[in-house]
């Protein structure tokens, strides 16, 4: 799911069996964190990123 009509959207995951299962889990920030505000500020006026807005990805592997 992506976009702005996926927030709060809940997934039902059904296994075949009853074991831990190792999942990534990723997920999408569009804007950048306050640490790079420098960087930010150090790009000239008239420069746009290519093809998509900044944004940070995070992964983080879980157990379900």
């Amino acid at each position: 799911c992506g976009g702005r009509g996926c927030d709060g959207a809940l997934i039902d995951l059904v296994f075949a069996q009853a074991k831990p299962v190792e999942a990534l889990v990723v997920g999408r920030r569009y804007g950048l964190p306050d640490a790079a505000r420098e960087l930010e500020a150090s790009r000239p006026a008239d420069a746009r990123p290519q093809y998509v807005p900044d944004s940070m990805v995070g992964l983080r592997k879980v157990m379900l």
